[in-house]
């Protein structure tokens, strides 16, 4: 109900002997969004061409494979209905999380906690050290300067190739069905 990680991490767990290797983790950002062409690549058959897919194949992920590149390493965008005009609200990129935009969750609000915050520049975790959310990377640190710049470039990439609402992924591609 929520960006911050405790609405967005779920554990996941698959089992396939011969494939995945018994007690394997990753800490490789996958989606629900993926589980169609996930099947649909496991099971040798194209995705339809007459639309367009916000998920990817993570069978790279499943099988330890070693990929040109992994599922969502462009970053992985989430988007509020409520606050569409101005783009993503957070994203996860490699080991870090950035918000654009705070609100409360699931949870709903009371008077005291019913606050949309903007944040600029986005407020950025490093979410496998610190998967609570609790501790933002500050200003003049090293990682910082590091995760700010992948952010920045992943969310002007996002702006520029993303139309919320449109059924149509980019001029001249085919509609949805």
């Amino acid at each position: 109900g929520s960006t911050w990680e405790g609405g967005i991490r779920e554990a996941a767990f698959a089992h396939w002997p011969g494939q995945i290797k018994p007690a394997s983790r990753t800490p490789a950002i996958v989606s629900s969004l993926d589980v169609l062409p996930t099947v649909l690549d496991l099971a040798g058959v194209a995705l339809p061409r007459d639309r367009a897919y916000d998920g990817e194949s993570m069978r790279s992920v499943l099988t330890d494979a070693r990929p040109a590149a992994l599922p969502h390493q462009d970053g992985l965008f989430f988007y509020s209905t409520a606050q569409r005009e101005d783009g993503p609200v957070a994203m996860r990129l490699l080991a870090w999380k950035a918000h654009w935009v705070t609100f409360p969750g699931l949870g709903g609000c009371s008077q005291d906690n019913c606050k949309t915050i903007k944040h600029d520049p986005p407020l950025l975790f490093n979410v496998e050290r610190d998967p609570s959310e609790a501790y933002p990377l500050q200003a003049g640190d090293l990682e910082y300067a590091v995760a700010i710049k992948a952010v920045r470039a992943a969310y002007e990439k996002e702006l520029a190739t993303f139309v919320f609402g449109t059924m149509d992924p980019a001029p001249g591609a085919p509609p949805y069905a």
